[in-house]
């Protein structure tokens, strides 16, 4: 039986959200809140900063994010252009942006 990496990726990304939500309950529900207030202040809908010089992608709770970058490599965490895109469409609680 083969194993499809980019699946057990995503599945070990999804499980490892539903994980920390869980067990931080009220940390990821504040976080959440502060992603809403960092995706209001954007000065369009592709996460750019007032000035256009800076796009914010995501808001991930650094321990969580931690998690991440300490596990998934080749390529790192939301490294790969369809990978922020998957990330973007099942998680838009946690990023910055509208469109891509």
């Amino acid at each position: 039986m083969e194993i499809n990496q980019k699946e057990l990726r995503r599945s070990f990304i999804a499980d490892t959200i539903k994980w920390y939500s869980n067990k931080y309950p009220q940390k990821f529900n504040a976080w959440m809140k502060h992603t809403r207030e960092v995706k209001n202040s954007r000065a369009n809908i592709f996460g750019s900063d007032k000035e256009l010089d800076m796009r914010f992608l995501t808001s991930i709770p650094t321990d969580l994010y931690d998690i991440f970058d300490g596990t998934l490599d080749s390529p790192k965490f939301l490294e790969d252009k369809n990978e922020l895109s998957w990330f973007a469409k099942n998680f838009k609680h946690l990023v910055t942006f509208e469109k891509y």
